[in-house]
């Protein structure tokens, strides 16, 4: 989702967000639909969504810095997102 969202322009909390709603789906449509117990069911999403997002990555020939799309910059805040954080915590 969020290397998605890199490749559109988009914000990286949307990307996030959007993938993470197609993950529980595809959770509940496969825990509905097959056999697989729980763990095996995340293990199989996850592990799909990590290797999509590195190919989506990798399709992208600009320099892109994974450590800071996964784990951010904190000297890049600005204020536009700190009211988007608020906004999701308040939510949440």
């Amino acid at each position: 989702g969020v290397a998605g969202a890199y490749m559109l322009g988009l914000p990286f909390a949307l990307g996030a967000f959007l993938s993470g709603g197609l993950a529980a789906g595809s959770m509940l449509f496969l825990q509905q639909r097959s056999r697989l117990k729980e763990d095996a069911i995340i293990g199989l999403i996850f592990s799909s969504f990590f290797g999509i997002g590195l190919f989506m990555v990798s399709l992208n020939p600009t320099s892109v810095n994974i450590q800071t799309i996964i784990l951010g910059n904190i000297l890049a805040i600005a204020p536009e997102d700190i009211i988007q954080l608020a906004a999701i915590g308040f939510i949440s």
